[in-house]
C-alpha cells in the first residue's frame, strides 16, 4: 500500500516491468502481494537448503578488525555449511529492445503532476563500452549543468528535477531518464526529452561536456567508498556481478582515459530516441487524449493500466 502511494516508486516499478518483461529484473525483489501470500514455511526451508551452501556464499568485512581472527571466524561458518553443489546461476538474457516509442500509462486518479521515465537497454556493468557510455549519460543528464536539466528545469521550469543514469546489475542494464512535470506540461516536457535523447544518439556531446562529466565522475567517486559500509556494499555487488577484482582501483583511471571520440561513438551505438520505453504515472482521462493528439512525438501503442 505504501508503494502505491509513492508515484515515483510506482513509476519505477512499472518501468522495470515493461523494460524487462519475464526477465528476472522485471520482477520486484520484494515480491508482489500475490507471491508473498503464496509463500509457505516449506518454501523457505527448501530455498535455504539449496542456496545457503558453502560454494554459493562469499564473506566480506570492512572496518577495524583483526584479519586473522576474522578469517578464522569465516572459516568456522563455512565449515558448518552444507557441501552440496551450488544451485545453477539464474539465466539473465538480454532484455529485448522496444520496437518504436512504446508508452505505458499508469492510471492514477486526481494527479496534478506526472512521473515520467524514458529508457532502453544499454550495456553490461564493467564492459569496455560501459565507461564511455557512463560519461555520455552523465554529460547528458547526470549533473545540474547537463543539457537535460538545463533545458527542462533551468530554462523552462517544467520539472523541478531532470536526470539520466545507467542502471546496472549482473545482466545487461539500461539507460533511463526521469522528469516529473505538471500534468498540463507532460507533452511539452516529453518532447524536449526526446529531442535531447535524439541529439545524444547522434553523438552530439561537445568536448567541454565530456571533460566536465569525466571530472564530475572522478571527483565524486571517493564518496562511494568513504565509509566501511559503502566499501563493503560495493565490493559485495562487484563480487555478485562478476566484475574484475581491480574494478574499484582502476575506475577513475578508466574514466579519465575516455576520449570525446569514444563518447560520441558509444552514444551513437547505444542511444536511440526511436525505440524506447516511456512510462508515465498520471491521470489517464487527462493525459491519454493529449498523448494521442501529440502526433509529432511519434508515440506507439499507448497502453493504459490501473496503478493498483
Amino acid at each position: 500500500d505504501d508503494l502505491r502511494e509513492d508515484d515515483n516508486e510506482l513509476c519505477s516499478r512499472f518501468f522495470w516491468r515493461r523494460m524487462y518483461g519475464e526477465h528476472p529484473y522485471g520482477r520486484p525483489a520484494g515480491g508482489t502481494e500475490e507471491s508473498i501470500r503464496a509463500i509457505r514455511r516449506q518454501d523457505l526451508v527448501m530455498f535455504h537448503r539449496a542456496a545457503f551452501v558453502r560454494d554459493n556464499v562469499f564473506y566480506g568485512a570492512s572496518g577495524d578488525f583483526d584479519r586473522g581472527a576474522m578469517e578464522r571466524w569465516f572459516e568456522g561458518l563455512a565449515a558448518r555449511m552444507s557441501s552440496d553443489p551450488a544451485p545453477p546461476a539464474v539465466d539473465l538474457p538480454d532484455p529485448p529492445r522496444p520496437a518504436g516509442r512504446r508508452v505505458l500509462l499508469v492510471d492514477k486518479p486526481e494527479r496534478t503532476q506526472a512521473q515520467v521515465l524514458v529508457g532502453h537497454p544499454a550495456v553490461r556493468w564493467g564492459e569496455a563500452d560501459d565507461y564511455p557510455l557512463r560519461v555520455a549519460v552523465t554529460a547528458f543528464g547526470g549533473t545540474f549543468t547537463s543539457p537535460l536539466m538545463t533545458e527542462v528545469r533551468v530554462k523552462r521550469g517544467l520539472s523541478y528535477g531532470a536526470s539520466a543514469q545507467l542502471a546496472h546489475g549482473r545482466g545487461r542494464g539500461h539507460m533511463q531518464g526521469w522528469v516529473f512535470p505538471a500534468s498540463a506540461q507532460v507533452i511539452e516536457t516529453l518532447g524536449i526529452v526526446l529531442d535531447l535523447w535524439k541529439r545524444l544518439g547522434e553523438g552530439d556531446v561537445p568536448d567541454e561536456q565530456v571533460a566536465f562529466a569525466k571530472a564530475y565522475l572522478c571527483g565524486r567517486f571517493p564518496l562511494s567508498v568513504e565509509t566501511p559500509e559503502r566499501r563493503l556494499s560495493l565490493r559485495a555487488g562487484l563480487e555478485v556481478c562478476g566484475l574484475a577484482p581491480d574494478y574499484l582501483e582502476s575506475y577513475t583511471a578508466r574514466i579519465a582515459a575516455v576520449s570525446p571520440a569514444e563518447v560520441r561513438a558509444v552514444a551513437r551505438r547505444y542511444v536511440t530516441a526511436t525505440d524506447l520505453h516511456v512510462t508515465l504515472v498520471a491521470t489517464a482521462d487527462e493525459i491519454e487524449p493529449a498523448l494521442e493528439r501529440a502526433t509529432a512525438l511519434r508515440l506507439y501503442g499507448i497502453e493504459v493500466v490501473p496503478y493498483d
